[in-house]
């Protein structure tokens, strides 16, 4: 008796250690529940010819529109053109690659973010174009030195004219923006700047009188010419149409009607 009392005695220690340790199956059983969640979530997501209306994903009924600085040029009844081909899709089905693709084809528009808007709405955000001047004869260059041609140059007709090959249209413009403050400075107005040939500059003055210059020296050029300007006469000055700055030794002066 005195033995079985001892080791009940001896026993009970490490019951009481047992009995404080936690059990380890509500955290399996708990991770266990959440992965078959998870299987089952991308099971339905996945499964082919589910219905476009259920639980998990609604059709697609209704898009916005989003512009930081609003819808200018974007035909708001091109987008819609484009959006319906899509208003019915499951939700997690439309094709966004695909939209913003067809999207970034339209008249005006440099890029489109489509985004999911749960459940059932997708938002549109249109980036337009921000012309600066006209390209050529049928085109607009933006901010970025970048040219494209819109069906229509509506509301563009007096914007100054930029031309050359389009592959230096950023120099072009860069040029542009270098040259157009120091005519400013002398109360001229350029309205108008073309590349010819990588090296010759023709540059067209709101009075209707051009200047034609090289790249180098072009600096050095045009001081000249601002110094040598106020020196000639009234009638020569109103008779002139080009000023040729390509000579070493000064310019020369193409009268009108020459």
């Amino acid at each position: 008796m005195q033995n079985k009392t001892a080791e009940l005695l001896a026993a009970e220690p490490a019951s009481e250690e047992s009995a404080s340790e936690p059990s380890k199956l509500p955290k399996v059983a708990f991770w266990l529940l959440t992965f078959g969640l998870v299987v089952l979530m991308l099971a339905w997501v996945l499964l082919p010819n589910k219905p476009a209306d259920n639980w998990f994903s609604k059709s697609v009924t209704e898009y916005s529109i989003v512009s930081s600085a609003g819808l200018n040029e974007v035909s708001p009844e091109d987008v819609d053109a484009i959006l319906q081909d899509y208003m019915g899709a499951s939700f997690w089905d439309v094709p966004i690659e695909v939209i913003q693709g067809r999207l970034n084809q339209l008249d005006w528009v440099v890029t489109s973010e489509v985004t999911r808007v749960w459940p059932n709405q997708l938002k549109i955000h249109i980036f337009e174009q921000q012309p600066l001047a006209r390209w050529g004869e049928a085109g607009l260059i933006n901010q970025e030195g970048r040219v494209f041609f819109p069906r229509s140059l509506s509301g563009y007709e007096n914007y100054m004219v930029l031309d050359g090959e389009l592959k230096n249209s950023r120099a072009i413009l860069q040029r542009f923006q270098e040259i157009a403050p120091l005519f400013q400075e002398q109360g001229f107005m350029v309205i108008g700047l073309s590349q010819k040939n990588g090296d010759i500059w023709r540059i067209e003055l709101a009075n209707q009188q051009q200047l034609i210059l090289k790249e180098v020296d072009w600096e050095a050029k045009l001081q000249q010419f601002f110094q040598a300007y106020p020196q000639l006469t009234e009638a020569v000055r109103k008779s002139a149409q080009t000023f040729d700055l390509r000579y070493s030794n000064g310019f020369v002066i193409a009268q009108k009607g020459d």
